[in-house]
């Protein structure tokens, strides 16, 4: 029979408590195990301000203060075609343009979700994902845009074993060495890494997207929900360009957008 385990560290070292109530934990366990009955159950809790400090704290530390938005990566990309000159400029920035409206009403629909509302998503122009994510692809390697790509890599590293290690509260049915429940335990009041290595990869995800998801119920409570909920698989909302381009399409350049510079060698 499954024991469950759920501490709270009450002050420094390894002094330990019983959290005795549980209005603010969530019980939790990841979609992607369906109706698995010995699926790992975990239980979280919404980031207090002094979680959340820590843990911008901790992002920023790791080089992952803010991650590039969409409206970065689109003005980078439009430098980036800018620079190489190509000799269907034009026609390449009004691609760059087109997508970022899509982009812009996509994020629109996701915010009348979040508040309640029941928008219809608008479908992209025929072609239009394909042709931006050529684009995009081709200037990917220029340094305008490479660098805002390394910060993404970087926030997705971090992100949620972060948000993880100071949201998570306890679980039960994480196997051990021994194939009985592992103990959990937090240290100075943060799950230490020894116990986050033992969470699987998808997992650990799944924690990081579900207390990132109370913090943003937290702020929108709090009369605070101007600003889209965000995930932190991509720092903000999960319509980012990088997800919609490169998950409706291949991404492939085609002779017709590929970026070429129309320089000569000589730079003439």
């Amino acid at each position: 029979m499954r024991q469950f385990c759920l501490y709270v560290n009450c002050s420094v070292g390894n002094s330990m408590t019983i959290v005795t109530s549980a209005r603010d934990l969530r019980r939790f366990t990841p979609a992607h195990y369906g109706d698995d009955p010995s699926a790992p159950v975990y239980m979280v809790a919404p980031l207090s301000w002094r979680d959340r400090a820590r843990w911008r704290a901790a992002m920023a530390e790791g080089g992952a203060s803010t991650y590039p938005t969409d409206e970065m990566i689109l003005d980078a990309v439009k430098r980036a075609v800018t620079d190489i000159g190509p000799a269907n400029l034009d026609e390449l920035l009004s691609t760059v343009d087109a997508w970022r409206d899509y982009v812009t009403l996509i994020t629109d629909a996701v915010k009348s979700v979040q508040q309640g509302e029941t928008p219809d998503y608008p479908e992209a122009p025929a072609g239009l994902p394909d042709r931006y994510a050529a684009i995009e692809t081709s200037v990917r390697a220029h340094p305008t845009v490479s660098h805002l790509y390394v910060q993404r890599v970087r926030w997705h590293d971090l992100a949620a074993p972060l948000l993880a290690a100071y949201g998570l509260r306890g679980w039960e049915g994480v196997p051990g060495n021994d194939g009985a429940d592992l103990p959990f335990r937090r240290v100075q009041d943060t799950v230490p890494d020894d116990l986050l290595d033992r969470i699987p990869p998808r997992d650990l995800q799944a924690i990081g997207d579900e207390v990132w998801r109370l913090a943003q119920v937290g702020r929108a409570d709090r009369g605070n929900s101007a600003s889209p909920s965000q995930s932190p698989r991509d720092g903000r909302t999960s319509t980012s360009t990088d997800a919609v381009t490169h998950g409706q399409s291949s991404a492939s350049p085609t002779s017709k957008t590929r970026v070429k510079s129309s320089r000569s060698k000589s730079g003439k």
